[in-house]
């Protein structure tokens, strides 16, 4: 219980420290107990998670992934009269989306897209599973290249709109979806469907950054750069610099669909 209070005046205020707090009293109560407790491992994960979210510290997902898988495992082993809680599993195939991120193998997005599948079927009105298997589906597809996939997350996009079409965090992720397959479509010579996605993904991007989707601003100035539209482009490097949504200057560098705005002189 302390361990909670730390964390959600941590989460709260966004501070760091009282979320190691939590994070170290999660580990004493677990290595205390008679028995590891589902509830307490999953805390420790969200915990975990949390703080690397605030530190930008993609590590930190690695012990938290492994806390999730814990708290299912322990649970289907010694709890088999009680359902698990769908909790669990949601955040279990979060972190296996991250970790995609962290190192790099598109077997993570592959196995976090089949638990978020898992959960949503379960529980079709899931909407937080919904929007993040949008995202790892978006993920999964762009690591492979494979369009399904990408197309299968523009339905759950299409689904979130439907409850909100303000969401500025969903209509960014679903302009970003957009943007990939545009890209993945003019590349492969298929210009038609490619400028399509391309005008969809401008649309929705717009509108993410007209209801305050600060992240909107960077993928508009890629949008732009892959158009070779550099005037705008610089404009929304320069709006996403403004609200201190640009990534670090190591990923702009990375970033290949700012090689044409990147070549300019202007």
């Amino acid at each position: 219980s302390l361990g909670i209070a730390h964390y959600t005046l941590g989460e709260m205020t966004q501070d760091a420290i009282l979320l190691e707090n939590a994070i170290a009293l999660f580990e004493n109560s677990a290595k205390h107990a008679k028995h590891p407790n589902s509830e307490t491992l999953n805390n420790w994960g969200i915990a975990l998670m949390k703080l690397s979210e605030m530190t930008d510290d993609l590590s930190l997902v690695v012990p938290a992934s492994e806390k999730f898988e814990q708290a299912i495992a322990f649970h289907q082993k010694n709890r088999k009269d009680l359902a698990a809680d769908p909790e669990w599993f949601y955040n279990y195939g979060c972190s296996l989306d991250y970790l995609g991120d962290y190192y790099q193998d598109p077997s993570y997005y592959e196995k976090a897209v089949q638990i978020l599948t898992q959960v949503l079927h379960q529980y079709p009105n899931y909407t937080q599973a919904r929007y993040n298997l949008a995202v790892a589906l978006t993920h999964f597809g762009d690591a492979t290249g494979e369009v399904e996939l990408i197309e299968n997350s523009l339905h759950h996009f299409e689904e979130l709109i439907k409850e909100d079409n303000e969401d500025e965090t969903v209509l960014c992720d679903f302009g970003l979806a957009l943007l990939t397959l545009s890209d993945i479509h003019l590349q492969s010579h298929a210009f038609t469907q490619g400028k399509k996605y391309f005008e969809d993904s401008e649309a929705k991007l717009l509108h993410a950054a007209a209801q305050g989707s600060k992240n909107a601003y960077y993928w508009l100035a890629c949008l732009y750069s892959l158009n070779m539209n550099y005037p705008e482009s610089i404009h929304f490097l320069e709006k996403a610099q403004d609200h201190d949504a640009l990534p670090s200057l190591e990923e702009l560098e990375a970033e290949v669909w700012l090689e044409g705005v990147k070549t300019t002189s202007s």
